[in-house]
C-alpha cells in the first residue's frame, strides 16, 4: 500500500485500488499503518471458548454443524484475545467464521464498499472493456492465521465480487512459504510451521479437485 501510493498516476488508481487487512495479533495489525484503520481487522477479540461451547451445542444452542465438522472435539482454544492464533490454525479459522457470521466485524460489509468505490460509472478509469476485478491476496502459511484463513477469505472476496454484479474475479494468492522463517523462529517450532504449510496447500488441492475455484 505504501509502494503504490508513490505511483506516478496513483491520481488514477486510488479509486480504483484498495487494501484490507486480516490478522488475529493486535499488535502486527496496528504496525499496518498504510491501510486505514477502518480497513484493519482483528478476528481474535471474542471469547473463543465460550463461542466454540454455543456451537458445540453444550449451552443454550443446538450443535452446528458448519462449525463442529472442521474442529477437533478436544481441543480448547486459547483464552487470550488479540495475541495471535499461536501457529495454530484452527484458532483463524474460528476467527474468521465468528467475524464473518452476521458480519460481526464488518468485513463483508467494508469489501463491498471497496467494490462500489472501484467499480462507479463515472470514473474514467474503470476497465469497462474487459470488466475484471482483480484481487491479490496475501499471507504466510508458516503461521496459524495466513494457514487457516487465506482459503475462507480467498472464496469469500470471490463471492462477494461475484454478488456484486459489475465484472468477474481474477484471484491470485501470493503465499509465503514456512521456509522463508526457519531462520526467524526457533528450531523446536520448524516442524509445526512445515505441517502448517503442508496442511493449506492439500486443502488447496482437494477443493481444486472438487471443481471449488470453477465456482
Amino acid at each position: 500500500a505504501g509502494k503504490l501510493r508513490c505511483h506516478p498516476h496513483w491520481d488514477r488508481l486510488k479509486d480504483l485500488t484498495h487494501f484490507c487487512v486480516v490478522d488475529t495479533n493486535k499488535d502486527d495489525l496496528a504496525k499496518n499503518r498504510n491501510v486505514k484503520a477502518d480497513a484493519r481487522f482483528l478476528i481474535s477479540a471474542f471469547d473463543r471458548r465460550a463461542y466454540i461451547r454455543r456451537k458445540r451445542g453444550d449451552l443454550e444452542l443446538d450443535e452446528d454443524p458448519n462449525v463442529t465438522q472442521w474442529v477437533h472435539p478436544d481441543y480448547d482454544f486459547r483464552d487470550t484475545q488479540g495475541a495471535g492464533a499461536g501457529q495454530i490454525r484452527v484458532e483463524s479459522r474460528l476467527g474468521l467464521y465468528y467475524n464473518l457470521e452476521d458480519d460481526r466485524a464488518g468485513i463483508r460489509r467494508k469489501l463491498t464498499q471497496m467494490l462500489d468505490q472501484a467499480t462507479r460509472r463515472e470514473n474514467p478509469w474503470r476497465d469497462n472493456e474487459h470488466r475484471v476485478v482483480n484481487v491479490c491476496l496475501y499471507a504466510s502459511v508458516a503461521g496459524g492465521t495466513g494457514s487457516g484463513g487465506f482459503l475462507p477469505f480467498a472464496y469469500l472476496v470471490k463471492d462477494l465480487v461475484r454478488d456484486h454484479g459489475w465484472g468477474r474475479p481474477n484471484l491470485v494468492s501470493t503465499l509465503s512459504m514456512p521456509s522463508t522463517f526457519l531462520d526467524r523462529v526457533e528450531r523446536l517450532l520448524h516442524d509445526d510451521i512445515q505441517a502448517n504449510g503442508y496442511a493449506p496447500l492439500k486443502e488447496l488441492e482437494h477443493l481444486t479437485k472438487l471443481g471449488y475455484g470453477d465456482h
